[in-house]
């Protein structure tokens, strides 16, 4: 027995641990022996890793082969195809993992008599989903379909089907819920498992009993992970064979445990024999102290210093912060020494960057035409006034924001047109004009900037107003009475009238366009055209019927007579 004085945090703390650590196994004859477990396994295509240290020298070929046939390790599922999940030893005296009809084998033998580590990992996430290792190296691998059922529970020593006796001794058999890596099998077989993890779903130290003594009470193997404990069958439990052995020699593991410490300053801690005052990383290692007798490495993170909080606030006006006994409300770096009220005890110091941000003011003046609106936070303005605005947090700091807006509305303007004959002229006075020739895609007429604009040929025309900065265009006038004017204050001869055949016109060179329609006396149009620079007109008549005729030219009509 060793005494191990241990100190943490403080305190002294005295643990009694007994170091006579029993690496005992378990020797199956191969006629009867078994161990039936509670633990029903790992179901369906789920990830596992399973695994045991085995010592023999039978010779587990099959009988057809010369041997005795399959040894198995350890077994479970349903009897049937795909459904049975089982670890033994047969072809090449080697490892093999079967499913029920299916298996994957090794091919280095075992039986030497000697202790081997054997693991089988089944990894449904890739191809070759089966991996089998012998002292922590792969062996060999495969793909397998596989589906394990639960109706047997793990059985250690037999296969369920009961065949398959095992010869030889077997000790730590783990079985874990996720797929091992090659590394992590080879790091931790030499060791007993220390520190029980999640992922460690059923554990059979095998350790019980007095080796190769009398054994006969001692007919429960202890399952360390959940309590699944086995119930040993056909073992004789006394001499060396069929009976509680000397098992594979292991280390004892170690398990970690890190803690973070921030204190005031004068504090200390004792972890073993060492004491720690100042700020540092400290590693301790306590043989066997841990509660499986394994070894205990303690890592010590540890601050010594007064806490401080550095606090950073940007608020608006109506902020304010207290801070001990001292409220701040307006910009600037404060520090406060808060008299023990860290967590631990200590002193405290709080650093305070304060900016307060005052409401945001904005003004905004618009002289605007008729039509123009604008939106402030919930509120639309169109007409003249001044308004303001408070905006709720609206300010780049979060702050609220004040909108002030003067708005002038200037009056509409009228873009209606008069036409007088050939002039148009527009109705708004006193303002800037630009007529425009709409059929030529609104050019600019140079020099109609006037109120009123005189064609000097007939077209489509619009003007273009303009007041202050509103600008606005009125709608396109068409024009078709340029000359008419001209044409009705000069002698038109028309001949002969009446006539037979043709309607003879003689404008003497009055306009540049002429439009001319002819129109039976009943109101039917009979013709009707528009010339440019004719000086002289001929209208066939030939087809039409005798009778009274109108002939209009521009504005003036005319009465003619078809004989």
């Amino acid at each position: 027995m060793k005494k191990i004085k241990l100190f943490l945090l403080g305190c002294t703390i005295f643990v009694t641990i007994n170091l006579t650590h029993a690496q005992n196994g378990l020797n199956f004859d191969g006629i009867n022996d078994y161990i039936q477990t509670t633990y029903n396994g790992i179901s369906g295509n789920s990830p596992r890793t399973m695994e045991a240290w085995i010592k023999t020298s039978a010779n587990c070929l099959p009988i057809s082969s010369g041997g005795t046939g399959q040894k198995v390790i350890v077994d479970y599922g349903n009897f049937l195809t795909g459904q049975r999940f089982t670890m033994n030893l047969l072809w090449s005296n080697s490892i093999r993992l079967e499913v029920g009809g299916s298996g994957i084998s090794g091919t280095l033998a075992v039986n030497d008599g000697l202790w081997h580590h054997l693991a089988v990992v089944h990894n449904p996430s890739v191809t070759n989903n089966i991996l089998l290792y012998i002292d922590g190296v792969l062996n060999a691998s495969g793909s397998l379909t596989v589906n394990t059922g639960t109706t047997n529970n793990v059985r250690i020593g037999r296969r369920i089907d009961g065949p398959g006796w095992f010869s030889g001794d077997i000790d730590e058999v783990r079985i874990w819920d996720v797929a091992k890596t090659q590394a992590e099998i080879a790091a931790n077989m030499n060791n007993e498992v220390c520190g029980i993890t999640s992922d460690l779903v059923a554990y059979y130290r095998l350790n019980e009993g007095v080796a190769g003594g009398a054994n006969s009470a001692v007919t429960t193997a202890v399952e360390d992970a959940a309590g699944a404990n086995g119930s040993l069958n056909g073992f004789s439990l006394t001499g060396a064979t069929s009976n509680w052995v000397i098992g594979k020699t292991l280390g004892l593991g170690v398990v970690v445990n890190t803690q973070f410490l921030n204190e005031c300053p004068g504090f200390s801690i004792t972890v073993g024999s060492s004491t720690y005052t100042t700020t540092g990383n400290f590693s301790d290692t306590l043989i066997g102290a841990s509660a499986s007798g394994c070894d205990s490495i303690i890592n010590t993170n540890l601050t010594i210093a007064i806490p401080t909080n550095n606090l950073t606030f940007n608020e608006c006006s109506v902020f304010s912060i207290t801070v001990g006994s001292n409220t701040y409300n307006s910009t600037g770096n404060y520090s406060d020494t808060l008299v023990g009220a860290s967590a631990s005890g200590c002193d405290s110091i709080v650093n305070t960057d304060l900016t307060v941000s005052p409401i945001v003011t904005t003004n905004q003046a618009f002289n605007e035409c008729s039509g123009f609106s604008i939106i402030v936070g919930n509120n639309t303005y169109n007409t003249t006034g001044n308004y303001s605005d408070t905006l709720l947090g609206a300010s780049a700091s979060g702050c609220d924001s004040i909108v002030n807006t003067s708005i002038t509305i200037m009056a509409v303007i009228d873009i209606t047109i008069a036409n007088t004959f050939s002039t148009l002229t527009a109705n708004h006075s006193g303002a800037s004009y630009q007529w425009l020739d709409c059929d030529n895609n609104f050019a600019v007429i140079s020099g109609a900037t006037s109120q009123a604009f005189t064609a000097t040929a007939n077209g489509n025309f619009a003007v273009e107003i303009t007041v202050g900065s509103c600008i606005d265009t009125s709608a396109c006038t068409i024009l078709t009475t340029v000359g008419i004017n001209e044409l009705a204050q000069k002698a038109v001869s028309i001949y002969p009238n009446p006539a037979t055949n043709y309607i003879q016109v003689n404008l003497g060179n009055q306009v540049t366009i002429l439009n001319y329609s002819l129109t039976a006396i009943t109101g039917e149009l009979i013709k009707e055209n528009t010339v440019e620079n004719a000086n002289t007109l001929s209208i066939d008549i030939s087809d039409e019927a005798k009778g009274v005729y109108f002939l209009k030219l521009n504005n003036i009509t005319y009465k003619v007579i078809k004989e």
